[in-house]
């Protein structure tokens, strides 16, 4: 009897203390493709948004595209956050858009991606894409 106390009171405890943060869907900024454009000593880092709706039992998917230019690639996260007003939830991100043959932009966005293009009109190739 004390045995299955202890069980159960280990199993309570566990659910308490140990429960992981919970996020709502509608807080979050489901980003598929990442641009990072490095010009003039700048980074001009785009994250296209997914954003699915319903509509007649199908699924419709609409994007919203977002833009932010920094000297610093460790803070455009933070700025483009900011301006999304939502917590970017970067672990669906297919591809990877940029136009420098540096690996540090992977690294610093502490993304991996499937896809990396390499082109010099970023912005059309997300649009188009």
């Amino acid at each position: 009897m004390k045995k299955n106390f202890i069980i159960i009171l280990f199993i309570f405890l566990t659910n308490i203390f140990f429960v992981p943060k919970y996020n709502e869907l509608n807080n979050l900024a489901i980003i598929d493709n990442i641009g990072v454009s490095f010009k003039d000593n700048n980074y001009t880092v785009y994250l296209r948004e997914i954003i699915p709706t319903k509509d007649n039992n199908k699924m419709h998917y609409d994007y919203k595209i977002y833009e932010e230019t920094t000297s610093n690639l460790d803070n455009a996260l933070v700025l483009l956050q900011a301006k999304t007003k939502k917590q970017l939830y970067l672990k669906k991100v297919k591809t990877l858009l940029i136009n420098t043959e540096s690996d540090e932009v992977i690294s610093k966005l502490k993304i991996k991606p499937k896809v990396i293009y390499h082109t010099n009109n970023i912005l059309k190739k997300l649009k188009k894409s």
